[in-house]
């Protein structure tokens, strides 16, 4: 940066070379392919692309528990406040059985829900979550699963078809011992058709133009 100064054409070669490696990283970590990786700012930006890709209506639910992290529901809050969503909280304390927490999500996840949003590891227990296994469950009822892998990556691993994620959020201050202020959402391929885009910029788009054009990435990027 010192050598080429922020304007220079070279610098931003540089950039797009970083955040390409930067994907291809976050990528292997969780057994995916460079396609489903997009760049955030953090884990809760990547639970807020998840989030808010769903074309929500008052009536719709979401499904949670009840040992979330504040970054990871914010967003459901949000909804709640400007859409008139509902939320269902799944109990999901350090006294219940594997067993009792499925059978509580199958009996939470119905016709009106649009999002399951759960933790990979809960924050405030320990306590891994059978994502694997609601996922079944939620794409049973037509809904996504929106993870917060917060507390799973690089502390075990993760292969993102296996458990069923359609969108897995990553931090990169935590288990991956990056710097604060980076993160990525990785988004399920077979999914990607179904959410819409609810942020935009620069990176966002494979061409656009200040006079109305505009084409997505058809990848994760998007």
């Amino acid at each position: 940066e010192l050598r080429t100064g922020r304007a220079h054409p070279a610098y931003f070669e540089e950039t797009l070379q970083r955040m390409a490696e930067a994907r291809a990283g976050v990528a292997a970590v969780l057994t995916a392919d460079v396609g489903d990786i997009a760049l955030t700012h953090s884990a809760t930006d990547a639970m807020s692309v998840g989030v808010w890709s769903v074309d929500w209506r008052p009536g719709d639910r979401a499904v949670t528990t009840s040992l979330e992290h504040p970054g990871g529901i914010g967003d459901l809050y949000n909804l709640r406040a400007r859409t008139g969503i509902d939320i269902e909280f799944v109990d999901v304390g350090p006294d219940r059985e594997e067993a009792d927490v499925l059978a509580a999500f199958d009996a939470a996840i119905d016709e009106h829900t649009r999002v399951v949003a759960i933790s990979h590891v809960l924050w405030a227990s320990g306590t891994l979550m059978p994502v694997a296994r609601i996922a079944k469950i939620t794409h049973a009822r037509g809904a996504i699963l929106v993870v917060d892998g917060a507390q799973a990556v690089g502390a075990m691993p993760v292969d993102l078809a296996a458990i069923g994620a359609d969108v897995y959020a990553v931090p990169a201050q935590k288990w991956l011992l990056g710097p604060e202020g980076m993160g990525a959402a990785a988004i399920a391929p077979g999914v990607r058709d179904r959410l819409t885009p609810s942020f935009g910029g620069h990176f966002s788009f494979e061409t656009v133009d200040s006079t109305g054009a505009a084409a997505w990435w058809p990848d994760a990027r998007r």
